[in-house]
């Protein structure tokens, strides 16, 4: 082994490590804000063109002034149902007075009375009371007589001793006609008459 020389082989040269190259972070994209559109919604009582109401008030519509009525003359019917009696006189459809002219005269022929208006109540209280104020059968409101283009009706408004046309008791409204009995609070009996209650004889010309 002497002798022997060692042969020193050469070191290879070492390849320079490479350098990592960065790699460039995204950016993200940019974000609009969100905002919501708010639209107004037209008042629907106001037209169309009404104006905007972002900063300024709306416009406010003056009430429109009715027209003053026009003056009439009062008509017959009217007058005649005018509440207030003590202050204008009664005035009745001279159409219907003209068509009809009623009378009522009592059995004993002692009193009598003239239809003049298109209704009238029979009572102690009402027309006629004078005579009726004597027949306790008789009620304060007992009956009413409308005159009509039609004739003339009678309506019971008692609750006790009624009313009745020709002895037949007076249900609703019953027409009346010439030569007629009209009864309030009693019936004929026998051909009787009750002392206590009015009887009629209706007479239309």
């Amino acid at each position: 082994l002497r002798g022997v020389t060692e042969e020193v082989l050469p070191i290879p040269p070492t390849a320079p490590t490479p350098t990592p190259t960065p790699t460039p972070t995204p950016t993200p994209p940019a974000t609009t804000p969100f905002t919501t559109s708010v639209s107004s919604a037209p008042d629907p009582q106001e037209g169309t063109d009404a104006p905007k109401k972002r900063g300024r008030k709306p416009a406010v519509k003056k009430p429109d002034t009715p027209p003053l009525p026009t003056p009439t003359q009062p008509t017959v019917d009217t007058l005649a149902k005018t509440p207030d009696s003590q202050s204008r006189p009664t005035v009745i459809n001279t159409a219907v007075h003209r068509l009809l002219h009623v009378t009522l005269t009592s059995y004993d022929a002692s009193y009598s009375l003239t239809l003049t208006k298109e209704k009238t109540v029979l009572g102690r209280s009402e027309e006629g009371g004078d005579y009726l104020a004597t027949k306790p059968y008789v009620s304060r409101v007992h009956c009413s007589l409308t005159l009509t283009e039609d004739g003339l009706f009678c309506e019971d408004l008692s609750n006790t001793n009624y009313t009745f046309v020709n002895n037949q008791r007076v249900i609703g409204t019953v027409a009346l006609k010439n030569g007629d009995t009209l009864s309030l609070g009693g019936l004929l009996v026998g051909g009787n008459r009750q002392a206590q209650a009015a009887y009629f004889t209706v007479r239309i010309d």
